[in-house]
Parts: C-alpha cells; structure tokens; sequence
C-alpha cells in the first residue's frame, strides 16, 4: 500500500511550535493517531468492544543548532500507545536521535 502509516480510515492530529531561526531551532510536537481504523470496525464493531482502538499519543522534542562549520540535532520522541495493534493493552516507546552534520 502506498501513502501514510496509519492505515485506511485512519486519522491524526498534530499540533507544534518551533523557536530560532536558521540552523539554531527549538520546537516540539504533540500528536495523535488513529491507526487503520477500517480494520477496527471490521473487527471488533460487530462485538461492541468499543475501547480496541489503536491510538497513539506522543510528544517530540527537536533541537538543532550550529557551532563553526558542524550542525548538531537532536530529537526525543515519547509514545504512548493504547491497544497496540489490537492486541496489548498499553505500550510506551522512547526514541531520540543524533546528528552532526558538516557545511563545506
């Protein structure tokens, strides 16, 4: 299938800020997600199992900034996910990421 990860009938929502201009940023996002909610009414609909929706609700945080000829970024992302993949009941991830980047 081709297009977004979130699957048919999915959904989401994503409110952000970022600060700083340039290479020298700092923002963050809060998200919410609705996987492949196709699947869902399939499922679980036909059962009144009303609370299986898979839906993820994270926060980020990203950073970048520049010293010399090197950019540097980060980013921290926190998850949490409630009926992952319609099977557990809650699952939490945390993510973050490096990068050095040098400008010839």
């Amino acid at each position: 299938m081709i297009g977004t990860g979130i699957g048919p009938g999915g959904s989401s929502q994503t409110i952000g800020l970022q600060w700083g201009s340039g290479f020298n940023t700092f923002g963050g996002t809060i998200e919410r997600v609705v996987h492949n909610n196709d699947f869902y009414y399939n499922a679980f609909a036909a059962s009144e199992q009303w609370q299986k929706h898979w839906v993820d609700v994270s926060l980020n945080l990203k950073k970048s900034w520049i010293r010399k000829r090197l950019i540097y970024s980060a980013e921290l992302a926190i998850i949490h996910s409630l009926n992952y993949e319609w099977y557990y009941d809650d699952v939490n991830n945390v993510s973050a990421r490096v990068g050095i980047s040098y400008l010839f």
